[in-house]
C-alpha cells in the first residue's frame, strides 16, 4: 500500500491548489476494516470484489451489506492461499504483506517468485524483506513489475480518474463558481 496521499474531490484540495483525484462524493464513502489495529479504510464495491473474486452475486450482495453498516475483515488479514489467519508465534504462519495491495500470504505459502534474495541464475529478483519492520515481512506480490535498475516496483500504480485537461477544466470551473458566490 502506497502511503502517498490526495484530496479526493478537486473541492477538497481547491484552496490548498493540492493535486486531486477529481473523485464524486459518491466515489469517495469508504469504510474501515474491523481490526481495529488495521487502520485501513476500503470502497464496499472494491472490498467485496476482493473478498469475493469468484463469485460476482456474493460480491455484489457484501457491497451492499457494507454500504448499510455491516462490519468486515479486510483481505489483509488472511492468506490469499490458505484463507488462514496470522500465527505469529510459528515463523511458517508468519503474514508476508504486500506493500501496495491488501495481499497476504503465510511464509510457508509465498509463491516461489516472491523470494528473499535474487536469483541471478532463474531471472527472479527479491520482492521480500524481513526485519524492516518488526515481526513483519514486507513483499511486492506477483502482480507489481520489478524494475531491474532500482530494484522496486515500477510506479504507476496511481491511476487518476481524470486526464490533466479535464481536472484543469473541472478547476476553473469551480474557481469561477465560487467568484459567483462571492
Amino acid at each position: 500500500m502506497c502511503m502517498r496521499s490526495f484530496h479526493a474531490t478537486i473541492e477538497a484540495g481547491f484552496e490548498s491548489m493540492c493535486e486531486a483525484l477529481c473523485l464524486s462524493d459518491e466515489l469517495v464513502d469508504v469504510f474501515p476494516c474491523i481490526f481495529v489495529i488495521c487502520g485501513l479504510f476500503y470502497h464496499p464495491h472494491y472490498v467485496a470484489k476482493l473478498l469475493h473474486s469468484e463469485s460476482a452475486a456474493k460480491a455484489e450482495e457484501l457491497q451492499k451489506k457494507i454500504a448499510a453498516g455491516e462490519f468486515f475483515t479486510c483481505p489483509i488479514h488472511k492468506c490469499i492461499v490458505c484463507k488462514l489467519g496470522e500465527n505469529k508465534l510459528d515463523p511458517d504462519l508468519q503474514f508476508a504483506v504486500c506493500r501496495r495491495r491488501p495481499k497476504s500470504y503465510h511464509r510457508k505459502c509465498l509463491p516461489r517468485n516472491i523470494t528473499f534474495e535474487d536469483l541471478e541464475d532463474e531471472g527472479v529478483l527479491q520482492r521480500a524483506w524481513k526485519g524492516l519492520i518488526p515481526n513483519h515481512i514486507l513483499i511486492y506480490c506477483l502482480e507489481h513489475e520489478i524494475d531491474d535498475e532500482i530494484r522496486t516496483p515500477i510506479r504507476n500504480h496511481i491511476k487518476f480518474p481524470n486526464d490533466g485537461q479535464n481536472k484543469e477544466r473541472q478547476a476553473l470551473e469551480l474557481l469561477l463558481s465560487k467568484r459567483k458566490v462571492l
